[in-house]
């Protein structure tokens, strides 16, 4: 007789597209703040990184990936941050995780045809080795995945920027029911 039945090693990716937003005002305004950097180390996964203001266009992806994300996890989800990423020709992001968030994402408003960039997840399997799934996104696709999965992104091969914008999820907070203090 069978006692339990496990799955192990699932990792939950989603993988959208949101075709209703202006994605050339998105890099419009990212390119506007690409000098408002996070990080100014060039030798860091946060150099690429730099402020991307609300606006509109924006609460419009943010608001489909989170009804998205919610109505696929369950979880009832709140953005904490998010950042404009811009890699010009030859640059790429090492590996990384986003630790301190349930939910992580990336939005694509600009993939150049010939940026060649994959995202690339990576996660272990024990004993020192690893697995890797490669996905090469186009202008419109979004990626959510569990924030501790660690990730990359290739160099990009184009002379053109391939912007994403990544954002950082929490669960909403239970508020308690409404009228009670």
């Amino acid at each position: 007789m069978i006692k339990e039945q496990l799955t192990l090693w699932k990792i939950p990716l989603l993988i959208g597209n949101i075709a209703d937003v202006d994605n050339a005002q998105l890099v419009k305004t990212a390119l506007e703040n690409q000098n408002r950097r996070l990080n100014d180390d060039p030798t860091t996964s946060h150099y690429e990184d730099s402020e991307m203001p609300m606006s509109q266009h924006l609460e419009t992806v943010f608001d489909t990936m989170t009804k998205e994300i919610t109505d696929v996890s369950g979880n009832q989800l709140m953005r904490k941050t998010h950042w404009a990423h811009i890699q010009w020709h030859n640059q790429s992001c090492t590996l990384h995780s986003h630790p301190g968030y349930l939910v992580s994402a990336v939005y694509y408003p600009q993939v150049p045809k010939d940026s060649n960039s994959p995202i690339v997840f990576q996660w272990d399997t024990g004993f020192g080795g690893h697995d890797r799934s490669w996905f090469l996104p186009n202008n419109g696709d979004y990626y959510a995945f569990p924030s501790h999965l660690q990730h990359f992104v290739t160099r990009n091969e184009s002379q053109s920027p391939r912007i994403s914008i990544s954002i950082n999820f929490i669960e909403e907070e239970y508020q308690g029911p409404v009228g009670y203090v």
